[in-house]
Parts: structure tokens; C-alpha cells; sequence
């Protein structure tokens, strides 16, 4: 089977909540055919203008292990990329009759000084698939119709309708969860297992929920690794700490708004981000990115759980005095409830009751958390 190489909007379409091209992308990266992102696309979204959404698609890339292709493939493929950019170059000078057009050369912001686009665009994509005689996955109907029309392969997942929208590498990165390698997966055997964890150290209240028998079992085993270091030690502790905090505060507002299981574990979980692990390594640099993000989403998750069980057994009197306050705190602070109920039952407003009663929460789980 050919290789596939993806196209910058491939992933953009993909923060932009596009289901089914993650899905595409997820079955193309286990059926064990290489995945490539070209060069101009790699660089575009890795080297852009936005600098903390070029470090996110740089790590989402590095988690689902999609490289440019080797060097030694791609100069060892002079000829039919260069045959590629002739033939653009004479289709744009000479557009032959009913022909879809040239592919976009150079794109961008204008340079300020020539006044023209110097980011390699569209035809640098297509040749690199050329050269490879890969399949080009891209979104982009346009590149798709131009770059079949000069002999580029088109996988067939290009029909996919494109996603309108802001994008969120957080949004790609939930879709295409389960593509990451197995070692980076989370310790603790999905949603499922993590609530089924979070009822069984419930059953006799907080302080065994969060004894340190129970935090360090949720310690994925790619971290165990390399956590004897104290300075490791104390950065997992940092990240396990402010994540069971702002976890439990979710919970516990989604309990005292009346949410379902289904609802907490459909809009309450993996929401943990780049932006919010930041600062949070330790100072030599050992425990990386990915860990941080597991570690945090791990404990996130789980004290998501044990909050909402906790909220859940409290009495109406106790739901309402939680209700009541955090709501006026929200008042206070300009909050507007329009939406009618339905807003009671999204994240944006749980998140907002969890941190507004975050000091009560915080008292409530500050007591119980035991790491030794």
C-alpha cells in the first residue's frame, strides 16, 4: 500500500471538530501504512505566526509519531517534483481549456519589502506526494481537483466535507486520542476504568479516595520510570495537586447542578490542555511534555469522578447552599445566565461554578490528598 502524505488543513478541519476526517486519519495511521505531513504543511503549522498553536500541533505531531518524510527519500525524487512545478508554472502562464487551474505557489503574509507571499504553498505539497507517489490527503477541494489534474494520487478521503470554525489543537488532539502510540496512552484502561477506580476507592469516603495507595496507582507506568528523582517526585506532586483540585471542583459543580454520569464523562474529561501544564515540568527537563499531559489528565479525570460521587451523595440542602453561593459569586462577578436551562448543562458554565467555588472544594480535598 502507497504512503500517505496529509496536508496542513487536513489537521486545521480536525481542530475544527471534522469527526470524520479524524477518523480517516485514525485508520490510516493503524492500518500501518506510513503517514507523512509534507514539508510546507509541517512548516506552516509548526513555524507560523501563532507561536503557542505552532508548539500545540508540534506536540500533536510528535504524539501520533507523523514526521516529514526522511531526507535521503525526498532528494533521491528530484525529477518528478520538479516536473511538477514545471507543468504549474505553464498551466498558470497557459491554462489549458476547461483545466482546473494552477495549485497556489507561495502564500502567507506579504513580505514587506518585495510586497510578495514567500511561504511555499499549495504546489509544494502536491509535488512532494509526487515525488514520493504518495496518496495526498487534503481537505482543500481545489488542491485536490489541480494537483489529480498533474498525475498527483488523491486519497479518497479528500471528499470529506471541509469544517468551518475557529480551530483548537485540543479539539484534534480528543479526536485523534486513541491514534497515539500505546506508550503514551494513559495507565489507567479509559473513561470507563476511571470511573470504575473512582467508585471502588470511594466507598468509604475523600480520605481513601485520595490515600496515597490510590493516587499512586494512577501513576501511568511510563512515568514510575523516571519519577525516583526528587526533583521529578516534586513536579508530579505539583501537577497531581493542582489537577485533583480543579478536578474535584468540576465535579462537585456538576453534581450540585444535577448532571448524569453519562453527562460528566461525555463533557467533563480530557479537557486538560498545553496552556494549562505550563510551568508545571520540573528544571532539568526530565519529565516531558507528553508525561505532564497524562499525568494531569489522569488525576484530572479522576478527581472529576470523586467529586461528582461526592456532590452526588450530599443532601439537597447541601446542593443548594453550593448552588446558591456560587451563583451569587457569579453574579457579582457580571456573569450573565442567558441561555435559558440548557446552559445549566455545558462545560463553559460548570467550569465557571467550579471556579468560583473552587475555595470551598479546595478545603473539602486539601484534607484528604496523602502522597506518602
Amino acid at each position: 500500500m502507497s504512503d500517505i502524505i496529509i496536508d496542513a488543513n487536513t489537521l486545521r478541519h480536525i481542530g475544527r471538530g471534522n469527526r470524520s476526517a479524524a477518523e480517516a486519519l485514525r485508520k490510516m495511521l493503524a492500518s500501518g501504512r506510513k503517514v507523512y505531513i509534507a514539508t510546507a504543511a509541517y512548516n506552516e503549522v509548526v513555524h507560523g505566526i501563532d507561536p503557542p498553536l505552532n508548539q500545540q500541533y508540534r506536540q500533536l505531531l510528535e504524539d501520533l509519531d507523523i514526521r516529514v518524510p526522511p531526507a535521503s527519500r525526498r532528494a533521491d525524487m528530484i525529477k518528478p517534483r520538479g516536473d511538477v512545478y514545471a507543468d504549474n508554472i505553464q498551466i498558470a502562464a497557459d491554462p489549458p481549456r476547461n483545466a482546473p487551474g494552477a495549485m497556489t505557489e507561495y502564500g502567507g503574509r506579504r513580505d514587506p519589502v518585495t510586497g510578495l507571499k514567500s511561504r511555499p504553498g499549495d504546489v509544494f505539497v502536491a509535488a512532494e506526494a509526487k515525488a514520493l507517489d504518495a496518496e495526498l490527503f487534503t481537505l482543500d477541494d481545489a488542491l485536490a481537483r489541480r494537483a489529480r489534474a498533474q498525475g498527483v494520487r488523491i486519497a479518497p478521503e479528500s471528499s470529506i466535507p471541509a469544517s468551518p470554525g475557529p480551530e483548537d489543537v485540543m479539539v484534534a488532539r480528543q479526536l485523534l486520542r486513541d491514534a497515539a502510540p500505546a506508550a503514551r496512552l494513559l495507565s489507567l484502561n479509559g473513561l470507563k476504568a476511571s470511573l470504575l477506580a473512582a467508585k471502588a476507592a470511594f466507598k468509604t469516603g475523600l480520605i481513601d479516595a485520595f490515600a496515597a495507595p490510590s493516587l499512586a496507582s494512577l501513576i501511568p507506568d511510563v512515568v514510575l520510570a523516571i519519577a525516583d528523582k526528587v526533583a521529578v517526585r516534586d513536579a508530579i506532586r505539583r501537577i497531581q495537586t493542582k489537577f485533583i483540585k480543579e478536578g474535584f471542583a468540576k465535579g462537585v459543580a456538576a453534581g450540585v447542578m444535577g448532571w448524569t454520569e453519562e453527562e460528566v464523562k461525555s463533557n467533563l474529561l480530557n479537557r486538560v490542555s498545553h496552556f494549562r501544564v505550563r510551568g508545571l515540568g520540573d528544571a532539568a527537563g526530565t519529565l516531558k511534555l507528553p508525561y505532564i499531559l497524562q499525568v494531569a489528565e489522569v488525576y484530572e479525570n479522576y478527581a472529576v469522578n470523586i467529586g461528582f460521587l461526592y456532590s452526588s451523595s450530599k443532601s439537597l440542602e447541601w446542593k443548594k447552599a453550593i448552588r446558591d453561593k456560587g451563583f451569587e459569586t457569579l453574579r457579582k462577578r457580571g456573569y450573565r445566565f442567558e441561555g435559558g436551562e440548557a446552559m445549566l448543562f455545558e462545560f463553559d458554565f460548570v467550569d465557571k461554578l467550579a471556579f468560583v467555588i473552587h475555595h470551598e472544594t479546595d478545603a473539602m480535598v486539601a484534607r484528604a490528598i496523602r502522597y506518602r
